[in-house]
């Protein structure tokens, strides 16, 4: 039987067919190269997995298993079962990985063996792979990871991180009863064995798409999240801090959160300096709510370049 390389890179696909070629080159073309890459088609119905098999074709250190469809908790254990790295670095197919991102979590892991996982910060990108800007929420040093994700904050990007194998086996890998921040339960409970980072360094572009607001804004995201964080203090022995779900009205509330979100990547795309997306975002406020005086100061500011 061959050595087992250091890291084993995983990615759960599903109907990523614009984007998973470019996800997994971003892999292919890291400055450490000593890996195997599972990829597992969890029953994509557009044309990833024509991609994929091409894709595997033509590098070794692929192993694509393709089967129905089975949500990404499960898709995630199995490549986790299969996998036999020391680490396990996790990429989703949509988003790039940048070359030294292997190499600089790999050696801080080994630098710092209380460390269980590694992220980094992160250029948000939006459906067209234009930069938005740095996601600010991205927290450092373990206390304010953890301080955040109580307060139900994305301080830790799952697809920017990479984890020791034994630690997540451990925690018994991912719940699959999860289907909505099934990463972020994940992270609680490895913080319960050791510490969590993120390095400095824009190591990851994540991929955004107004499209995912039906999920991320809904009452029923909430609530999961609410549940995660509660059971994560009832293990601690710590006192629940009860929370206030906020009420959604349907269509209405998907499409305020949409304006809504238009808006904050076109004005923090503006201070990031990135001009075209910024336009781009306030010419979609103004389509959206084209009565409203923030949606034009906004196509004002973006077009003047400031």
């Amino acid at each position: 039987m061959s050595i087992p390389p250091p890291v084993t890179v995983y990615m759960p696909a599903y109907n990523v067919g614009p984007y998973v070629r470019q996800a997994v080159q971003s892999i292919l073309d890291q400055t450490f190269g000593d890996f195997e890459f599972i990829i597992i088609n969890d029953g994509s119905t557009d044309n990833t997995l024509e991609i994929l098999k091409e894709l595997e074709a033509r590098d070794n250190r692929i192993k694509l298993v393709s089967r129905p469809n089975m949500g990404v908790s499960k898709t995630a254990n199995e490549a986790i079962a299969l996998a036999r790295g020391e680490f396990l670095a996790r990429i989703d197919g949509d988003d790039v990985a940048q070359p030294t991102r292997l190499e600089k979590q790999v050696a801080y892991l080994r630098a710092n063996p209380q460390c269980v996982a590694v992220g980094s910060n992160v250029l948000l990108i939006d459906d067209d792979g234009l930069p938005l800007f740095v996601m600010p929420q991205i927290a450092f040093g373990h206390e304010r990871i953890e301080a955040a994700m109580w307060k139900h904050g994305w301080s830790m990007l799952q697809p920017a991180s990479t984890f020791r194998r034994d630690a997540v086996l451990a925690v018994g890998g991912y719940r699959t009863h999860l289907s909505l921040h099934e990463d972020h339960d994940l992270f609680l409970r490895l913080a319960e064995r050791g510490t969590l980072e993120n390095l400095p360094d824009v190591l990851q572009w994540y991929r955004q798409r107004l499209t995912s607001l039906t999920y991320t804004e809904s009452s029923g995201s909430r609530q999961v999240m609410a549940d995660i964080v509660r059971e994560a203090r009832q293990r601690r022995g710590l006192p629940e801090v009860p929370e206030p779900l906020a009420e959604t009205n349907g269509a209405s509330q998907t499409s305020q959160a949409a304006v809504k979100r238009c808006r904050q990547w076109g004005w923090m795309s503006l201070k990031a300096r990135h001009i075209p997306t910024a336009r781009k975002y306030a010419r979609k406020a103004v389509r959206l709510a084209p009565f409203s005086a923030d949606s034009w100061r906004l196509m004002y500011c973006a077009w003047r370049g400031r």
